[in-house]
């Protein structure tokens, strides 16, 4: 009886984290010289294992990303990436790390072509 209520319990946890996941976009245009184009999103997981040896363990991890792009005056005069992340897998980039990766990528670009 209590493995079924720990069970429900964790389902209907797991429904709620579903439910409170979400991703955002927004551009903005700020004067005439300044365009920026935002995006990102937010996740939530749980974790548990049971032994029949030891202690049980369970968890909840929350994570996230953004983008922030844009430029000023014109895109071949100066543009920006900016992306950052929190509690995130990065095992196929520079980070070299699986899980709970946190940081920050930018890149600019100045003079980037010609008209």
């Amino acid at each position: 009886m209590m493995t079924e209520v720990r069970a429900r319990w964790i389902g209907w946890a797991a429904a709620a984290l579903l439910g409170c996941c979400a991703a955002g976009w927004a551009q903005v245009q700020v004067g005439d010289q300044l365009a920026l184009n935002l995006g990102g999103s937010i996740s939530g997981g749980y974790s548990g294992s049971q032994t029949n040896e030891g202690s049980s363990s369970n968890g909840v991890i929350f994570g996230g990303n953004a983008n922030l792009s844009g430029y000023y005056h014109n895109s071949q005069f100066l543009s920006f990436d900016i992306s950052p992340f929190y509690n995130q897998s990065r095992n196929n980039s520079n980070y070299q790390s699986i899980t709970d990766s946190s940081g920050v990528t930018a890149n600019t670009t100045l003079f980037g072509g010609s008209k």
